[in-house]
């Protein structure tokens, strides 16, 4: 049986396979991957993936404590992927190339789609630079980028992955609803570049404007609106019910994002245009 979008097992599983799925990591602002990126173009997120990989659940009773030996032992044959080291950071790229800037961010929700777990590493610690700022798992909620990773799971079009959420070695790892997901789009999130106001040091001490990172939010979120749309409207990709809720939430989740001159058909303003868009 199902809750909330979430599938739930109750025997254990097999045992995984060797050369098991790939595990999406997000460490509250690093985020890591584990998937072949060997096999995998630079830009993703227009490309058809294969048939979702084996899933395996790994049951853990409550009190119980993974080590670091363990750890490398489950992970000591996957892949990385880091967003902090993959996708150039704001303050490190002066002379980064915009195209390479968003066919990095571009590929994130190929990532996600690709992933057999996705995990939320959010325990409570200062911020390195910020000494008077904390991060946990409230101020990882409200991060834009952080959102962007969340939603790019929801509209996953292969697979019905939870967040699993891990607040530290004394908590038990738990599953998030995807209510939390939905009552937070990206556009309403926090920015770093809003933070500094838009500007940035060069190394010589002057200052320059930047662009707001909802620019380059905005195209991926609609790209994995119209893709989700379009898969669910398939007859074997999803319910009549689906397609009209994924196109009643597309003002919601475009909210404070720039949008593309189509964008108005969501947004009827007659009865035709309501029964073409809704079916």
């Amino acid at each position: 049986e199902h809750g909330a979008g979430l599938p739930t097992q109750k025997s254990p599983p097999p045992p995984p396979p060797s050369n098991h799925a790939p595990a999406f990591i997000d460490l509250h602002r690093d985020t890591l991957s584990l998937t072949p990126p060997r096999s995998t173009p630079t830009n993703l997120l227009h490309t058809t993936p294969p048939a979702p990989p084996a899933r395996y659940v790994v049951y853990l009773p409550k009190g119980t404590k993974v080590t670091t030996r363990e750890w490398q032992a489950m992970v000591g044959d996957a892949y990385i992927w880091m967003d902090y080291m993959s996708v150039p950071q704001i303050g490190t790229y002066f002379d980064a190339e915009v195209s390479d800037l968003m066919k990095a961010v571009e590929s994130i929700p190929a990532y996600v789609e690709k992933a057999s777990h996705f995990f939320a590493v959010t325990p409570t610690v200062k911020h390195d630079n910020l000494p008077w700022v904390t991060c946990n798992y409230g101020s990882w909620l409200k991060r834009g980028w952080c959102r962007l990773e969340m939603i790019s799971l929801l509209l996953s079009r292969f697979s019905e992955l939870p967040v699993i959420v891990v607040r530290g070695p004394e908590c038990q790892p738990y599953m998030i609803s995807p209510t939390t997901i939905i009552a937070r789009p990206p556009g309403g999130g926090e920015l770093t570049c809003c933070a500094r106001n838009h500007e940035m040091t060069n190394p010589d001490g002057t200052t320059r404007k930047i662009p707001c990172d909802r620019a380059k939010i905005g195209p991926v979120v609609w790209t994995l609106l119209k893709s989700k749309i379009e898969y669910v409207g398939r007859a074997d990709g999803g319910s009549l019910e689906d397609y009209r809720l994924w196109n009643a939430m597309v003002p919601h989740f475009m909210k404070n994002l720039p949008v593309p001159d189509e964008f108005s058909a969501y947004v009827p303003s007659t009865v035709e245009e309501f029964l073409r868009l809704y079916r």
